[in-house]
């Protein structure tokens, strides 16, 4: 049996020899975490779908997939081993557990951490002192408090610009080999990218002065080793994205992953939530997702993972695609790092999704993308600064301007600072906040506890229903939301339950539980919650949230839960 000779001593010179190899080979060395990326994303896929494994522990839909990688890294590497589908499916199994690296982005994570805080000091230095630098930095300050928020600060701009000029090669070696017919690359062809340039161009020598760069040199190098072995490999690449994303973006700016409560959506709560949106659609409305007229957007967009799932779920026929793509798709995000992970995310996905429906595709930039603050976008009549970011607030005016019929998102769920001294604080949104007292707070009869209620992601709530209503209160539409599930049974919420019978035709909740504090806190009942959805990204408990605006309905605050 492969498995159990596998697993004998007798292989033990083999594991170490290949381990030295990886040492000196950094194509190796990819093409094993490679394995181990998409290893690992199809155990959490067939998980969740519960499929059976084979005689030798691997999943069945594995082998054709594990098989043809190992056609790919032959053409690569050559030599011609021989071996049937289960020594060889069951030997790549075996090498990712002896072989593969499991806390890769953590360990680039802190180190950049380090870099990172250098480099912010050094720019920090450079836009307080007479110059150029200093010239364009104001400049971006303003055009960036004009997009974002007229709040932020010189700190939290220096923070922006050296995050960027941190991590803006991992971009370049992740997606930068994407051109359009004119060779032109994401960098080129991204409004916000382009904004920054002329900034980044003056302190891109402060990054490479500062002391640790040749380590940052030696990340780049093999994130580009990385890419390359990722790209014929979707899966891989899903879990790449996920784990830069959540693993290095968390440690690496931990302050930021903090206050706006950043965790990586699983797939499969995505699927089920599109779907069981264009169902509602049909149901309530007559129409699907792929109509013409049904603009959907993403708030508060992180990976950019429910409009890229959404290219490519089938939702979205071919006919459908280059319509939707263009015109009828939006996706915000308020931090540059995730804002690029988006773009290049739902970018990536409508390529595939051309490709694989056998239509001619070059490279097209994702119109709908937005860098903003979905909260402050809605606050008032403004107009968005446009010095340097005009192209991306030309894009977030035509938002707002178009009425959006279904929304899905992974709602921020930072409740804000413990202290004073946190510095993790929400930012505070005067009309959206209004409109919270107004109905929320209202409605309460329970606990005098509203600080929860201005928790992030009950704020996505107010707003998306505010959203799908439009400025004369007679839209309608659907809003899925997976978020924190507090609200379910927590007295100080009853306003919110209450606000939500009152203004949505049907109440869709499928609880997930997952209460890791009432587990820690009741000890003789450790499995009464179960798991979490999001693993350790969350204590709190989990649900998912259908709600259904329909002001022509014969009823309203018809529950649905299970």
């Amino acid at each position: 049996d492969p498995a159990a000779a596998l697993a004998s001593s007798d292989f033990d010179t083999v594991w170490q020899i290949l381990q030295s190899l990886r040492s000196i080979d950094g194509h190796f060395d990819a093409m094993i975490n490679t394995l181990a990326l998409r290893n690992r994303e199809r155990t959490a896929q067939d998980k969740r779908k519960g499929s059976k494994t084979s005689r030798n522990g691997m999943k069945r839909s594995d082998h054709q997939d594990v098989e043809s990688l190992a056609a790919r890294t032959q053409e690569i590497y050559q030599g011609d081993l021989d071996l049937d589908e289960q020594v060889s499916t069951v030997f790549q199994a075996r090498l990712v557990a002896h072989c593969g690296t499991t806390g890769y982005w953590d360990d680039w994570g802190g180190t950049v951490a380090n870099i990172y805080e250098k480099t912010r000091k050094a720019v920090e230095g450079a836009v307080g002192r007479e110059g150029e630098a200093r010239n364009l930095f104001h400049s971006f300050l303003e055009s960036l408090r004009g997009t974002l928020n007229p709040q932020i600060s010189v700190s939290e701009a220096v923070s922006m610009i050296s995050s960027h000029l941190v991590t803006g090669p991992i971009f370049d070696a992740l997606f930068g080999q994407r051109t359009d017919a004119q060779g032109r690359c994401f960098a080129d062809l991204n409004p916000v990218s382009r904004a920054m340039a002329p900034l980044t161009t003056v302190l891109r020598p402060l990054v490479e002065e500062a002391d640790g760069y040749s380590e940052l040199e030696r990340l780049y190098a093999q994130v580009r080793v990385a890419a390359r072995a990722c790209a014929a490999d979707p899966v891989a690449r899903v879990a790449l994205v996920r784990d830069l994303y959540e693993k290095f973006f968390k440690t690496a700016f931990e302050a930021d992953a903090k206050r706006l409560g950043v965790v990586y959506t699983p797939t499969g709560i995505v699927d089920w939530i599109e779907h069981a949106a264009d169902r509602l659609l049909k149901q309530h409305f007559g129409l699907r997702l792929r109509d013409e007229g049904v603009n959907i957007l993403d708030p508060f967009a992180g990976t950019g993972t429910f409009i890229a799932r959404l290219l490519s779920n089938s939702l979205i026929p071919a006919q459908d695609l280059e319509r939707k793509y263009e015109r009828e798709l939006w996706a915000n995000e308020i931090m540059p790092l995730a804002y690029y992970i988006a773009i290049v995310n739902i970018e990536s996905e409508y390529a595939a999704a051309r490709r694989a429906a056998g239509l001619d595709y070059e490279y097209e930039p994702f119109p709908g993308g937005c860098l903003t603050d979905t909260f402050r976008s809605t606050e008032d009549a403004r107009t968005l600064d446009s010095r340097l970011f005009g192209e991306n607030n030309e894009r977030v005016e035509q938002e707002n301007r178009t009425p959006i019929t279904v929304i899905v998102a992974n709602p921020p769920y930072s409740a804000g600072q413990k202290d004073a001294n946190d510095g993790n604080a929400n930012e505070h949104y005067p009309v959206l906040d209004q409109r919270i007292a107004e109905t929320y707070i209202a409605h309460a009869e329970g606990s005098s506890n509203t600080r929860q209620i201005y928790d992030s992601y009950i704020r996505a709530f107010r707003w998306a229903s505010d959203r799908i209503a439009g400025p004369d209160g007679t839209g309608r539409g659907v809003i899925g939301f997976v978020s924190g599930g507090g609200w379910l049974r927590n007295t100080a919420f009853d306003g919110f339950r209450r606000s939500l019978c009152d203004e949505f035709s049907d109440i869709w909740v499928v609880d997930l539980r997952g209460n890791k504090e009432f587990r820690r806190l009741t000890r003789g009942q450790l499995d009464a919650e179960g798991g979490n959805v999001f693993g350790s990204a969350s204590k709190s408990p989990i649900a998912v949230t259908l709600l259904v605006r329909d002001p022509g309905s014969d009823h309203h605050g018809r529950i649905h839960y299970h």
